[in-house]
């Protein structure tokens, strides 16, 4: 949530309490020992929510979020009111693109192939006509990089990704 936008940039905050969150290993949080799984990654979510004292909550979920919310409604469906799943996966086989691919490479591979399986419009032929646009992407995700992504925690969420079903 350090890097903008964020979740915290729209009108949503008008007339909501929000919570946004590292998961467990990446950005300021610590790095339990491994392995994780995806029931860790909800009890964590639903930890949170507990202490807010929160009764029941509306919970969007993106990507690897949206993940980790399915996991949360069906472990806690008392605490999810509504359920809201952005740009996710339910699971299952070939359910995501291959981001086991991205585990051993360094940075600047890393997020030029991330961007390349991300999104299936960044073709060479993209690139050629829009260099401003992939040079803007390229260091946004330099910059994810750059800040509060830890590495071995990452490689974590990885491996407890590809158990998600």
């Amino acid at each position: 949530m350090r890097l903008s936008p964020n979740a915290f940039d729209n009108n949503l905050k008008d007339n909501f309490q929000l919570l946004a969150y590292d998961q467990r290993g990446l950005g300021q949080t610590q790095i339990p020992d491994g392995p994780y799984t995806m029931k860790d990654y909800a009890d964590d979510a639903f930890s949170l929510i507990n202490k807010l004292g929160w009764k029941e909550t509306y919970v969007v979920g993106i990507s690897f979020g949206g993940m980790v919310a399915q996991h949360l409604a069906i472990r806690h469906p008392h605490q999810v009111k509504k359920l809201v799943l952005m740009c996710t996966s339910p699971g299952g086989k070939n359910h995501s693109y291959p981001l086991h691919e991205l585990e051993d490479l360094d940075k600047k591979s890393h997020v030029r192939k991330f961007i390349s399986i991300s999104d299936n419009r960044i073709t060479k032929e993209f690139i050629k006509k829009n260099p401003d646009i992939y040079e803007m992407l390229y260091e946004q995700f330099m910059q994810y990089i750059d800040k509060g992504n830890n590495n071995k925690g990452k490689l974590l969420q990885l491996e407890a990704r590809k158990h998600h079903d």
